[in-house]
C-alpha cells in the first residue's frame, strides 16, 4: 500500500512537469507569432514624442529664466589688434532685475549672449584697437615708475612710485631697466605688491 502511495506520488510529479512544459511551448509558439518590428516601431514612435516633448519643455523652461538681484553678470570686452579680454564682473544692477534673456539682447545690443542661467550671465564683444591697459614700469631716479601706453606705443606717465630699486634683485632691475611691459591692472598691482 505504502508503494502505490509512492507511484503515485511520482505519477502526479510526472504530470505536473509534462504539463508545465506543454504550456510554456505553446506559450513560446504565441511569442514566436508577435511582429516585433511593430513594437520597435511603437517604441520609437514613443521616444520621438518623448524627445519634442522635452525640447519643448527646455524651450519654455529657457524663456523663463530671469535675472535675480544675485544673478553675477560677467563682461568680456575682446580688443582685436592687442587680442586681450578685459574681464569685468558684478551683481546685476536693479534695472535689469526680472529681465529674461531675449530682453537682456535687446539691452545690450552691441554684446553676444555666451552663458545665460539664473546664476551667471556672460556677455561678449569685440571691440577695434588695442585695450587701455597695457603698461611699462621702468626704473627712474632710483624708483619704480610707471607708463600707459596707448594703441601706438605712446608713453604717458601713470605714476612714480615709491618703491625703491635699490634693495631688488639683479634679475628685477634689468627688467625694470630694460622696460617691464604689463597687460591688466590686476597684473600691474601683483607685480608693484611684489616688489614693494
Amino acid at each position: 500500500m505504502k508503494k502505490m502511495y509512492i507511484f503515485l506520488i511520482v505519477l502526479m510529479i510526472l504530470i505536473g512537469i509534462f504539463t508545465g512544459v506543454i504550456l510554456n511551448k505553446s506559450k513560446n509558439d504565441k511569442l514566436a507569432d508577435v511582429n516585433f518590428s511593430e513594437i520597435t516601431d511603437d517604441c520609437i514612435e514613443e521616444k520621438e514624442r518623448y524627445d519634442i516633448a522635452m525640447l519643448n519643455l527646455e524651450e519654455v523652461n529657457a524663456s523663463t529664466i530671469k535675472v535675480s538681484p544675485n544673478t553675477s553678470i560677467t563682461f568680456k570686452n575682446c580688443y582685436k589688434e592687442c587680442n586681450h579680454i578685459i574681464v569685468k564682473k558684478e551683481k546685476a544692477k536693479q534695472d535689469i532685475v526680472n529681465l529674461t534673456q531675449e530682453e537682456i539682447q535687446l539691452k545690450y545690443k552691441d554684446w553676444s549672449i555666451e552663458e545665460f542661467t539664473a546664476e551667471n550671465i556672460t556677455l561678449y564683444k569685440e571691440n577695434e584697437g588695442i585695450c587701455n591697459e597695457h603698461y611699462v614700469l621702468k626704473q627712474e631716479n632710483g624708483y619704480i615708475v610707471v607708463y600707459e601706453l596707448d594703441k601706438n606705443k605712446k608713453e604717458t606717465l601713470l605714476k612714480i612710485t615709491d618703491i625703491s630699486t635699490k634693495y631688488l634683485p639683479e634679475s628685477d632691475l634689468l627688467e625694470i631697466g630694460k622696460g617691464l611691459t604689463v597687460y591688466t591692472k590686476q597684473e600691474l598691482n601683483k607685480i608693484l605688491e611684489d616688489y614693494e
